[in-house]
């Protein structure tokens, strides 16, 4: 690759956050709306994004693997982004509950790994970079993410639901050749680690670092009302009174409050530990569910979207750092889509499943009590878990 493409390497990638992340706005933000147009119920929709999470379990660290072996995130992102087009393109023509439910875990076993890959890319590709940041890149994607909904809502009050499909496939096509002119970062290797460059750790030596099981722990606890809350976002804005055009601002204030946190992300991992910042995320998440728990109004919902940012925003800046540092060369990919799946895969089993039931049964502001409790449990766990570490830590050294 020439200097002068290099230079344009971190303009590239962050038309590549846009791009893919306008792209999962015209799927994720809708397609609960979507099904449950389509008459089904809640626990039916709960049960297939369910089934979704559980594949998007499985399916990134598998690719995430094959990525460290081979140094081939590009191929495999383009590989992965092609096959959930065309999945996504053929879902609106099903009607049958378990071909949809087929082709939607089809297309969380394509499209899952691409967000972890697409960090892992960015992480590895810093030292091509100068002055250039996680946040600075990554927030391009909360941008297109932001953009793209407010005006997938707009447009489905004009055309239907079937924009949302179209859509993807548009900004899949921009993703795939922008992939297309990057170079491939490969496996980086330290050069203090360069002796032992043949011999990669396995992917198991992960699950021996108490750090990162108890993170992948909390992380999953806490995501898990997260994600039910995520899901069901539609289910709110239908039972308050609100329009789909509504629900697409909300998707804008959500995703576009996540811009500021990451374009200060490397100050804020300069001068504050990433492991702090997840926990100061965490405050955010809890009080975002207890504003939910009284909301009855569309802008209420709306205002409330303000607080992604200082949770997710937070957290996803602290969490991709903090991984980074723990996990050892040759397996930082990996380690990104493991954490990755039980953070966002986990819970989402648990939450899209869990919380169909709790509206079908109870109301949905039931359901942002329970996870309010479970958020509590998850915080209070992970800060205690981390104090008797550190000092057993301290006691062996």
């Amino acid at each position: 690759m020439k200097k002068s493409d290099y230079m344009q390497l971190p303009r590239r990638l962050s038309a590549l956050e846009g791009a893919y992340w306008s792209a999962s706005a015209c799927y994720y933000a809708y397609i609960v709306m979507y099904l449950s147009r389509q008459g089904y119920s809640n626990s039916s929709i709960g049960a297939i994004i369910s089934l979704t999470a559980v594949i998007s379990i499985i399916s990134p660290p598998i690719w995430g693997y094959i990525s460290d072996r081979t140094g081939a995130i590009n191929k495999i992102m383009v590989a992965c982004a092609s096959l959930t087009a065309i999945a996504i393109l053929i879902l609106p023509f099903i009607n049958q509950l378990w071909a949809i439910a087929l082709i939607m875990a089809l297309i969380a076993f394509t499209d899952s790994p691409n967000p972890p890959l697409l960090d892992s890319m960015v992480m590895q590709n810093m030292h091509r970079m100068s002055n250039t940041s996680y946040g600075s890149i990554r927030l391009w994607g909360s941008i297109g993410y932001a953009i793209t909904a407010y005006l997938i809502g707009l447009f489905m009050e004009i055309y239907g639901t079937g924009i949302m499909f179209i859509a993807y496939s548009f900004f899949a096509i921009f993703v795939i050749k922008i992939v297309l002119s990057l170079p491939d970062p490969g496996v980086v290797i330290k050069s203090e680690d360069a002796a032992n460059a043949k011999t990669q750790p396995s992917a198991l030596s992960l699950f021996v670092n108490p750090n990162f099981v108890l993170f992948l722990i909390f992380g999953s606890l806490l995501f898990t009302p997260h994600k039910a809350s995520f899901t069901f976002l539609p289910q709110l804005f239908a039972s308050v009174g609100g329009t789909s055009a509504q629900l697409g601002m909300a998707w804008f204030v959500s995703a576009a409050s996540e811009a500021p946190i990451l374009f200060l992300g490397q100050r804020l991992n300069t001068r504050y530990k990433p492991l702090h910042i997840i926990l100061i995320s965490s405050v955010f998440f809890i009080a975002r569910l207890l504003i939910y728990a009284f909301t009855y109004t569309p802008w209420l919902a709306i205002l409330n979207q303000v607080l992604q940012g200082l949770s997710f925003g937070l957290f996803l800046t602290g969490t991709v750092y903090y991984i980074n540092e723990i996990a050892p060369d040759g397996l930082k990919a990996t380690a990104q889509t493991i954490a990755t799946a039980a953070y966002m895969g986990v819970s989402g089993i648990l939450g899209s499943y869990l919380g169909g039931v709790i509206i079908d049964r109870y109301e949905i502001h039931t359901m942002y009590k329970a996870g309010i409790m479970v958020q509590a449990i998850a915080v209070i766990g992970f800060m205690l878990s981390t104090i008797i570490l550190r000092h057993k830590s301290s006691k062996a050294a």
